[in-house]
């Protein structure tokens, strides 16, 4: 089949959008396939207007302003997209458009848009996790980001849940965050609980740099109290995710300092070698939360105790080439 997308610009200062392409695994909230992984040659499935990609291209109809991509999924080389829609494991495509409008040649804090579609009945799915159904308000976000990521990616990622998801994927551990999932429940409850980023890079030997280090673990999400989920969340979003909705995931090993002058190891710590593992929703969003506040204190006992927790209640399973994939074809086929 062919992915056929047609969309316009409101604002002729639009002229460098780029669409989004990615896959929700199973009936769950989470893309099996991201449209940010990339194959070999490094290209992916999003599409910036005016440059070029293998897989999608514009229609001789295309005009700035309106454009026309199609997307034959067949000629995709990283997954057999076909093949697993085919086994039900690919039942809904997300599209996202992340515009992208510069104003003295800065990128202005624009909201991507998104739509859902139903693959096999060809039809947008209204609400899927996200309208009436979505899991966190944007505009709670907005109360202390003024616009979502203008202060950590740039200004046209905004205002879509689902148009963070495309990056944020389940498969990969998290890339600045040691012990956390790239999936945004993983990510995000460990950033407002204040895991510090990169704290492999840091020269602990270094006065200026540990004191920092120190100082932003200590901070508080804050509505300072325990019921800190209802900064983000909309009612009824707190519990942890039904596994039916959720993908397994990939936890992110633990830091190797390296942050010295020579490379060497400056970050005298209890916690020791935690291997990346693949874990359930429960570890995943919940543990962020936790596992920041243990990584905080360094506590090395509670950490494994509650790995073993974790382990007990779900699953934990040390990650290697082809875990993922296994774990996620045996867990969901408990749900079909």
């Amino acid at each position: 089949g062919v992915i056929d997308l047609t969309f316009t610009a409101n604002t002729e200062l639009m002229v460098t959008p780029t669409a989004l392409f990615s896959f929700y695994g199973y009936d769950t909230k989470q893309f099996i396939v991201s449209s940010h992984t990339r194959d070999a040659d490094r290209k992916n499935l999003e599409k910036t207007i005016g440059t070029d990609n293998p897989y999608i291209a514009e229609a001789e109809d295309s005009v700035q302003g309106a454009w026309h991509l199609t997307f034959p999924i067949d000629s995709y080389a990283v997954y057999p997209l076909q093949e697993m829609m085919d086994d039900g494991v690919i039942k809904r495509l997300e599209v996202s458009i992340r515009p992208r409008v510069e104003v003295d040649e800065e990128v202005v804090a624009t909201n991507m848009v998104s739509e859902t579609l139903d693959l096999a009945g060809n039809m947008t799915v209204d609400d899927y996790f996200k309208g009436a159904n979505a899991v966190v308000d944007v505009e709670a976000c907005n109360v202390c980001h003024d616009a979502l990521a203008t202060t950590f990616h740039s200004g046209d990622r905004g205002g879509d849940i689902a148009g963070c998801k495309h990056c944020h994927f389940p498969g990969n551990g998290g890339s600045h965050l040691e012990m956390a999932s790239r999936e945004l429940g993983s990510y995000v409850h460990a950033i407002h609980t204040f895991q510090a980023f990169d704290a492999d890079e840091i020269n602990f030997a270094d006065n200026v740099e540990s004191k920092r280090y120190y100082q932003h673990i200590g901070h508080t999400l804050p509505t300072f109290t325990a019921k800190a989920c209802e900064a983000c969340h909309l009612p009824g979003t707190f519990e942890s995710s039904d596994q039916s909705e959720s993908l397994p995931h990939i936890l992110s090993d633990s830091w190797i300092n390296e942050g010295g002058p020579d490379g060497e190891d400056t970050w005298m710590r209890n916690i020791g070698s935690v291997p990346s593992y693949v874990t359930g929703p429960g570890a995943r969003a919940c543990g962020g939360c936790h596992r920041a506040d243990i990584i905080a204190a360094d506590d090395a006992a509670k950490l494994a105790v509650f790995n073993q927790h974790t382990r007990a209640n779900g699953y934990l399973v040390e990650d290697e080439e082809g875990v993922y994939e296994e774990i996620v074809e045996r867990i969901m086929s408990l749900f079909q």
